[in-house]
């Protein structure tokens, strides 16, 4: 039985970790794009205006996976617990576990995306 919970506990924490980091990637790629929305209307000279509501969008975006991100780092904290719970302790996730300040990880104050021009 426990190399059953083992062996679940592996593939569990491949697919998490992956999940995890993909997250970071996604968050990363996104404040890239929407500086690199900013830059090219700055460099062609265009208008403020232009291309404004893109530029919003990809940030209401980019805001939905730091929160995204934010699940993750409470899931992790959470499932160090279900481990303990099934009997599987110090083994297994060698990765660091990512601080959580609170009960529930939550960010007290929302992240805000500022654009400077």
């Amino acid at each position: 039985m426990l190399k059953e919970r083992r062996q679940a506990n592996d593939i569990v924490t491949r697919d998490f970790l992956q999940a995890e980091a993909a997250t970071d990637l996604a968050a990363l790629q996104a404040a890239q794009c929407m500086t690199t929305m900013l830059q090219a209307r700055q460099n062609a000279n265009l208008p403020f205006g232009t291309g404004l509501e893109a530029v919003r969008l990809v940030a209401e975006g980019a805001n939905a996976l730091v929160k995204a991100r934010q699940a993750f780092v409470e899931a992790h904290r959470v499932l160090a617990e279900v481990r303990h719970e099934i009997g599987i302790t110090g083994y297994g996730d060698i990765s660091e576990c990512p601080p959580t300040d609170s009960p529930k990880g939550a960010i007290e104050e929302p992240l805000r995306l500022v654009a400077v021009a």
